[in-house]
């Protein structure tokens, strides 16, 4: 049975506007908003605009994403065949071409890690992990955190990100056919889990161990 703890508790308010992801201004708070973007957003056409969905099947998480960071979005319902997700959609070409700034694309087979600042860095891997990971425990009493995506080559470096601000051994990712698609997946057991658990519990977001939530669309 794969389960995951999620409840998300933001600390403070903030207003921002279309220069929320410009290199030259981007703080931690940002940075920890990009993260989670990259984790599973989709970028295309929208009325003659690129925009960006971000996608998640919390719609109070991405309620207080758009109160937090004061964003002049709201959330979308999607019904798909078997789930229900909501997007926040970025149609402010500003703001999406800051975002494309950091290599983000719409084939997620190329992905890198943005080249950030230390403090940013660590927000941005906080983010990722908080909006693509999941914990699972198996039959056999073990227990841990996976991450699955498109990008090998994207996996790996946050996997050697993980290990560094978790103290855990680099992840070897596992690469397969996972709903038609090739992704590839990392996993960290039992007290590497605990690690991680104690990294996704600091800054902005904490996990709430009461509300069971899948929140990967893929």
């Amino acid at each position: 049975m794969e389960f995951c703890y999620v409840c998300y508790v933001i600390k403070s308010m903030n207003v921002r506007n279309v220069a929320l992801f410009e290199q030259s201004k981007l703080d931690k708070e940002a940075a920890w908003l990009l993260g989670f973007i990259f984790s599973d957003s989709t970028i295309g056409e929208h009325q003659g605009r690129t925009v960006i969905r971000l996608y998640n099947k919390n719609k109070e998480l991405l309620d207080n994403i758009v109160e937090y960071f004061g964003l002049p979005n709201k959330v979308t319902k999607q019904v798909n065949q078997t789930t229900t997700v909501y997007f926040i959609r970025f149609g402010n070409q500003d703001i999406v071409s800051s975002i494309q700034a950091y290599g983000f694309q719409k084939d997620k087979t190329n992905l890198c890690v943005p080249d950030l600042d230390d403090e940013c860095r660590k927000a941005f891997t906080l983010g990722f992990m908080q909006g693509k990971g999941s914990f699972f425990r198996e039959e056999a009493g073990n227990y841990g955190f996976k991450i699955i995506y498109r990008s090998e080559s994207f996996i790996k470096e946050v996997a050697e990100l993980i290990s560094f601000y978790c103290g855990v051994k680099v992840a070897r990712p596992h690469c397969c056919l996972i709903k038609n698609y090739y992704s590839c997946q990392i996993k960290y057991v039992n007290s590497d889990c605990d690690r991680v658990k104690e990294f996704l519990y600091s800054d902005y977001l904490l996990f709430n161990d009461l509300k069971a939530v899948d929140q990967n669309t893929e």
